[in-house]
């Protein structure tokens, strides 16, 4: 990036950040920050979208990522918004179907930032994904090793997500 020079320098750099956000290399990530000037941390356009970006991951706030795209600095920066939003919805579906036997098709179109009245969309994943939809519910079909002899874990877990749509809902 020597020889690049105003504007245009800075939104390469920027797409490096993203970059690294996506493929998940955070280390790499604050390498990059920590040899830029303190500046540029606080007024580039092009440096503070990503470090929202970031700062959103790392709260859990994705709805702050899937917004994001349209406050972007660039047009170029959209593909790589497209492709965290990509990455945390298969996290969240790894942690679901590892965690969980079913869930409402609300839920889990609030989860992974799907339009609720798509359902050709929440259709399309479950079909992907070996899932089937029965009485507005999609029930995972995965390989995973349950030990719910009494339904205590699975008790457990509806309590906990409970709490964080409550908590969801004071914030």
């Amino acid at each position: 990036l020597d020889g690049v020079q105003g504007e245009r320098k800075w939104l390469l750099i920027g797409l490096q950040l993203l970059n690294l956000l996506v493929t998940g290399r955070i280390a790499e990530f604050h390498i990059l920050m920590e040899q830029l000037p303190e500046s540029s941390l606080l007024t580039n356009p092009f440096i503070i979208f990503p470090l929202k970006l970031e700062q959103s991951l790392i709260e859990g706030t994705y709805h702050r990522i899937w917004e994001a795209k349209e406050s972007a600095p660039a047009v170029e920066y959209g593909w790589f918004v497209d492709g965290l939003v990509d990455s945390i919805r298969n996290e969240l579906i790894r942690s679901m179907e590892s965690s969980m036997t079913s869930l409402s098709v609300d839920e889990l179109a609030t989860m992974l930032l799907l339009n609720k009245t798509d359902s050709k969309a929440i259709e399309h994943l479950a079909s992907q994904r070996g899932w089937t939809i029965s009485g507005g519910n999609v029930v995972f079909s995965c390989n995973r090793k349950h030990n719910t002899k009494n339904g205590a874990e699975s008790s457990d877990l509806g309590r906990v997500l409970q709490y964080a749509r409550h908590l969801e809902q004071i914030i």
